[in-house]
């Protein structure tokens, strides 16, 4: 036992000290942390994500842990009730830096499968598709799927949505450039940004931020729009970076990344399909950069008779190939090449769907020449997915609506799955599935397609830029 009297008092007054210095050091490297610069940024070209102080994208050469909390009991707890502004950034610090993977069961577990959500704030949206994961056929598959939920909002019924659930691994994330945490400067909106309806020369006139740069159709850029661009090529860049190699099952192991939003709904066999077509892209379409659960095909009778085991490959098109998109590491690298990044970060459309519509036909790592220039995809004829998002981003809905019986899913989910319960009547445990077309035969469209603006913005550019520039290093 260590007796105090063999310590002299200086001695121990030094030590004590030298603990209080230290706490208080890191509370105000913590806190500070925390701060974002509220100093309009007036050079466009000097947007660097250094400059939002702690809530960088974590670099290679920081030396950043990639360590996981695999503890339950010692994942954050984030309800919180009318958060404060530093409550939030306290939060998306706090699940970036934690990694604490819930439900995990054990200190090893398998990683063969992720799912990545984006989630805004519809948390009724959401629980329909929390309840679709729990519901999965296979236990085996879903015991080695993580499910990542990526916030780019605090939100306490949709946080205690997600910290309920108990029947699978989840990880969460928090988008650290949303709005919520910059409202007064960018990518936030600032009161020195110019309006989205004011002609040029009023913005020079007037001597706004961006005055130089409005969108293709004469508009100044809208935080709220271009936010959900951002978010979703963070998270992107994030998961794959940085969630993929938190365990050591994934080092050197391709594992396939499910892209989706709070506002789909999966059928019971999808993470299992997702598997199998993963698999089989390899000798049913070597030159497809993804795979897909689905489209908004709709179940209609005599098309879904013996449809079930029909892939088919689709030339990438925005409005029909954006949803269930299953990326792997080598579409990931080439989605982030440098010339596919020029291409997506700067092409004027803040739809991220869209943008890689463009990288489809203008980047040209795509492919080889032809039909395999642009991005192919291997879809399903029988979907695997449903969006369920009635009431979507583009509807002016209030919380109050959202709850309504007119954006209520339950019902279209009802029907959506007991037709793809008809489907499935003939179906095996053994499935050969076949292709309904080959490469040359791949539906296409001739359309040319026009931006839709919303991304003129060279702050936008550079920043969406850095995130893959980083991450390079």
């Amino acid at each position: 036992m260590v007796r105090f009297h063999h310590l002299s008092l200086t001695r121990l007054y030094r030590y004590i000290s030298y603990l209080i210095y230290l706490s208080i050091f890191f509370i105000l490297c913590v806190k500070l942390g925390y701060r974002s610069t509220e100093n309009e940024i007036r050079d466009l070209s000097e947007i660097e994500l250094e400059e939002h102080n702690g809530l960088v994208l974590p670099i290679k050469t920081q030396n950043v842990s990639l360590t996981i909390n695999l503890s339950k009991q010692n994942c954050p707890n984030n309800r919180i009730s009318n958060p404060s502004l530093d409550d939030v950034r306290s939060i998306f610090y706090n699940l970036n830096t934690a990694k604490c993977v819930r439900n995990a069961n054990g200190l090893k577990f398998r990683i063969n499968f992720v799912v990545l959500v984006m989630v805004h704030n519809r948390a009724e949206y959401l629980q329909f598709l929390i309840e679709s994961i729990t519901n999965q056929r296979s236990r085996q598959h879903l015991n080695e799927t993580l499910v990542v939920f990526s916030h780019d909002v605090y939100d306490e019924e949709v946080f205690n949505k997600i910290e309920e659930i108990t029947t699978f691994k989840v990880l969460q994330i928090g988008f650290p450039f949303s709005q919520q945490i910059f409202p007064n400067s960018f990518p936030g909106s600032s009161d020195n940004d110019c309006p989205r309806d004011i002609t040029k020369d009023q913005a020079l006139q007037e001597g706004c931020l961006n005055a130089d740069h409005p969108d293709s159709y004469g508009h100044y850029r809208e935080a709220k729009y271009a936010a959900i661009k951002h978010h979703w090529w963070w998270k992107l860049n994030y998961v794959m970076n940085y969630v993929m190699s938190l365990h050591e099952k994934t080092e050197g192991v391709d594992v396939p990344v499910l892209l989706i939003e709070e506002d789909h709904y999966l059928t019971p066999d999808a993470i299992q399909f997702l598997d199998e077509i993963t698999s089989l892209k390899k000798s049913l379409c070597p030159k497809c950069l993804f795979t897909q659960l689905g489209d908004y095909s709709k179940l209609k009778g005599n098309s879904m008779m013996n449809s079930i085991q029909k892939l088919r490959i689709d030339q990438y098109l925005s409005n029909r190939n954006n949803m269930g998109i299953i990326i792997d590491k080598a579409a990931f690298e080439k989605l982030t090449s440098k010339e596919c990044a020029e291409v997506f970060c700067k092409y004027d459309d803040y739809n991220w769907d869209w943008s890689i519509n463009a990288q489809s036909r203008q980047c040209s790592s795509a492919g080889e020449g032809g039909m395999a220039s642009s991005f192919l995809t291997l879809v399903p004829h029988i979907p695997r997915i449903f969006h369920t998002g009635i009431c979507g981003v583009h509807k002016n809905i209030n919380r109050q609506q959202m709850k309504s019986a007119q954006c209520s899913p339950r019902a279209a989910i009802r029907d959506f799955l007991n037709k793809y319960s008809l489907a499935l009547k003939d179906d095996s445990s053994q499935r050969d599935y076949s292709l309904s077309n080959n490469v040359q035969t791949a539906h296409r469209t001739q359309k040319k397609f026009k931006p839709n603006g919303g991304w003129g913005d060279p702050r936008d550019h550079k920043f969406c830029l850095e995130m893959v520039a980083k991450n390079r290093m």
